[in-house]
């Protein structure tokens, strides 16, 4: 049985997180995977860091370590001086296997995604998908044979936007969605916006997988009500999310190591309400 989307609260979320809308850019800018992406940039140029990018992230799952971590790792792996370019992460892979699961499988879907005309149009026009990501998805989505609203393809587009963003690039995102990994999967069920009986854990790869639709559904609400793109929504809660899970969802512990680490404030009602510790009202 598919789960009801509370409306009500999803509606009020949006309204609450809209609050934060003149932060997204500081905390874009501080967003450990942006300035991964800024340092590839800065060492192999806009065209070989966006081919490099776009592979990288259709592999970003089932890590062993944060996102934050893995794209770090990634940044520094391709940043090395004595590193002769290759353009593909097959390599990266291979040597990082400490870092994620089904590596060997991933090297597949890397080698699949090189086979396609995409590499060759990515290296030689880049930017003109920085204006229209949404042309990006369906793109990729046609080339690897996945459904546009797939966590991987909706990834891919938002760190190729990064890409656009470190070089300087105008971005518009369009109709993308929010991809559903586990911090916003996580989000939805601590904040009420879908509701489920089982254990947590299970609740949610419910939300990841069977669930995705009716969670794309409540993050389109909650785009609308905070009059914030989805693309950039995503932006600014990934990161905060991400810290109020390393929190143990305590909203002053939260509150205090995102001014930390992004150097933005954001008000403790909000936090609370993303933590599940006070009803959206």
């Amino acid at each position: 049985m598919n789960p009801d989307v509370a409306v009500d609260v999803a509606t009020c979320l949006g309204r609450h997180i809209s609050k934060l809308k003149q932060i997204v850019r500081e905390v874009l800018r501080r967003d450990p995977q942006f300035q991964a992406v800024e340092r590839l940039v800065g060492y192999l140029g806009c065209e070989k860091a966006a081919l490099l990018v776009v592979q990288n992230a259709l592999v970003s799952y089932q890590l062993n370590v944060t996102g934050e971590e893995y794209w770090t790792r990634f940044a520094e792996y391709y940043t090395s001086t004595d590193r002769v370019f290759s353009p593909s992460i097959a390599d990266f892979l291979r040597e990082s296997r400490s870092l994620g699961r089904n590596m060997d499988q991933k090297i597949s879907r890397v080698s699949r995604f090189l086979s396609t005309p995409l590499p060759e149009k990515i290296l030689r026009g880049w930017r003109d998908y920085c204006c229209n990501l949404s042309q990006f998805i369906r793109e990729l989505s046609e080339a690897m044979k996945a459904d546009e609203s797939s966590k991987t393809m909706v990834f891919a587009a938002k760190m190729l936007g990064y890409v656009c963003e470190a070089c300087g690039e105008t971005i518009s995102g369009g109709d993308i969605d929010v991809p559903v990994d586990y911090r916003n999967a996580v989000l939805l069920l601590k904040t009420g916006v879908i509701s489920c009986g089982d254990s947590f854990e299970i609740c949610v790869q419910k939300v990841m997988g069977e669930w995705r639709k009716e969670a794309v559904k409540a993050w389109r609400l909650m785009c609308r009500a905070s009059g914030i793109s989805c693309l950039e929504l995503d932006t600014l809660l990934w990161p905060i999310t991400g810290h109020l899970i390393r929190a143990s969802f305590d909203p002053r512990r939260a509150r205090v190591t995102i001014l930390e680490n992004l150097q933005v404030e954001v008000p403790l009602e909000v936090l609370e309400i993303l933590s599940g510790k006070r009803p959206c009202r």
